[in-house]
């Protein structure tokens, strides 16, 4: 009994654990607020067929509240009129979680997620043009290995005696 209570997985912290649908960054995906007197923009952390995630600090977001938002890339909206609850605020990321959607929405936001998906795969891809040229890569990193170093300045196991 007392080895069951010290083994025995937490259903809860499991539950916590495991996102409910695939999320993606998708660069320059802007969310738009329509507040009471005006609307706001921010950029998304990421986005799923469930939610999304904005980067904000604003204090007017608290978990509970609902919210109309709008999906905006490049200028155009995407999806409009969803409504989301916030459901967790903090570290300068509002999780949004979407609320009693059309099928019309549910299909924008189905695509757009599964078309960032293949947009990463094919990314993966050895030679794939969307890949980044290490050559020109700013702020780049180089590892070094010390040992390789060491070997080139003084001779590998010099034996003295």
């Amino acid at each position: 009994m007392i080895f069951d209570t010290l083994f025995k997985k937490s259903e809860t912290s499991e539950a916590k654990d495991r996102r409910r649908a695939y999320r993606v960054h998708i660069k320059d995906l802007q969310v738009v607020v329509h507040g009471q007197s005006a609307t706001f923009s921010f950029t998304a952390k990421d986005v799923s067929a469930l939610g999304v995630g904005v980067m904000t600090n604003a204090k007017a977001f608290k978990p509970g509240i609902l919210i109309r938002l709008d999906i905006k890339k490049g200028g155009k909206i995407l999806a409009s009129g969803l409504t989301a609850e916030v459901v967790r605020a903090g570290s300068g990321v509002v999780g949004c979680q979407f609320q009693e959607m059309t099928k019309v929405q549910e299909t924008i936001l189905h695509t757009l997620v599964l078309e960032e998906q293949k947009r990463q795969a094919a990314c993966r891809k050895p030679g794939d043009p969307c890949a980044p040229d290490p050559e020109n890569m700013e702020g780049s990193l180089t590892f070094v290995d010390p040992w390789t170093e060491a070997k080139k300045k003084k001779g590998f196991f010099r034996w003295k005696g």
